[in-house]
């Protein structure tokens, strides 16, 4: 088994060296041949998803996290992916499903905080974003994602000065 644990470790390092580079195509043809190789390992889903998301492929991205939320459902980084892309694809229901189980299991991650706000912002719901992105913008000030939605949310209701 250490002998596995640290080829996984090692391709995981591999992948993250790739993510900074940039190598989409790569991180895509090796995440798929590792998960066939390790189907348990959920880390490889999340690159493989991410990857595909970069290029747009929306749908398969949803595939493979839907995957991996199979492999553990109570992993918040697939969470807030798959309801990030549910978002995007609009499936707004099952989107805020998924975020809402996310919160229920770390109600103070700032990342799914902002992406429950965005989903509001989806919703129409302009009132909830603003409270959500405003309770984030007191916990972290330099948090740049945050700052850009507040001052999109108060445009879109008018408020310019606040924007």
């Amino acid at each position: 088994m250490d002998n596995n644990l640290e080829l996984i470790k090692s391709e995981i390092n591999n992948l993250n060296v790739l993510s900074k580079m940039n190598n989409i195509d790569e991180i895509i043809k090796r995440s798929s041949i590792l998960i066939k190789k390790y189907p348990k390992i959920q880390i490889f889903y999340n690159y493989l998803g991410s990857s595909l998301e970069k290029k747009n492929q929306m749908y398969d991205a949803e595939v493979i996290y839907t995957k991996a939320l199979e492999i553990d459902p109570e992993n918040i980084f697939v969470l807030v992916n798959l309801g990030r892309i549910s978002r995007i694809i609009n499936e707004l229901e099952r989107s805020e499903k998924l975020l809402k189980q996310a919160l229920s299991l770390d109600p103070e991650n700032l990342l799914v905080q902002l992406n429950y706000g965005e989903l509001k912002i989806d919703q129409n719901n302009f009132k909830e974003a603003i409270y959500i992105f405003e309770k984030i913008y007191e916990k972290n000030k330099d948090f740049q994602n945050v700052i850009m939605r507040l001052a999109t949310v108060y445009s879109i209701i008018g408020e310019f000065e606040k924007a």
